[in-house]
């Protein structure tokens, strides 16, 4: 695997993957409990996150497998793709592009951990077979920002977790006040 695509995969897996086990550590109580109408759980979070993830990578290996060669994201693209970056990075509340990736009413994160070890199993397939020509090629199509590299991707995914991570400290922190007052 090409050193470059290893560090944004593991750097991201890493990241995911201390997600898990802080949201292991929760009660299921606190786990499934909404901290208000129209807000997610941290276990509706955690499935959004692994819906995405999956969709993407759906996507990837498609368009990896196929006989098309997509040319690299041009200067445009990048920029386009930069800016959402930069947007998810503000920490701004938006809402899902696609009705593919927002969580069921009956979640639970066994659900979202099954998907992560199953991705575990076949990113690194995919990833072993990729050379950088490869990755550089436009691979899957966010729904706002349009193509994307396998490296853009990687790193959408790492800022998308990390756009979240206040999401689910926060309703952490409201859900175990109302459990207080109860």
């Amino acid at each position: 695997m090409e050193e470059q695509i290893k560090k944004r995969y593991e750097a991201y897996t890493d990241n995911r993957k201390a997600l898990m086990q802080r949201i292991a550590a929760m009660t299921p109580e606190v786990v499934v409990l909404r901290p208000g109408d129209g807000q997610w759980s941290i276990a509706e979070v955690a499935q959004h996150l692994a819906l995405v993830e999956e969709k993407m990578f759906a996507m990837a290996e498609d368009n990896f497998s196929s006989d098309e060669k997509k040319k690299a994201p041009g200067l445009k693209q990048a920029v386009k793709i930069k800016l959402m970056f930069l947007f998810l990075k503000t920490r701004v509340r938006v809402k899902a592009p696609t009705k593919a990736v927002i969580p069921d009413k009956e979640v639970r994160v066994s659900d979202s951990q099954k998907i992560w070890e199953e991705l575990d199993t076949k990113w690194p397939a995919m990833l072993e077979s990729m050379s950088m020509d490869q990755a550089k090629r436009s691979i899957v199509k966010h729904p706002i920002a349009g193509w994307m590299n396998l490296l853009q991707l990687l790193e959408f995914l790492s800022v998308h977790l990390d756009h979240h991570l206040p999401q689910v400290e926060r309703t952490l922190m409201d859900v175990s006040a109302k459990l207080e007052t109860t």
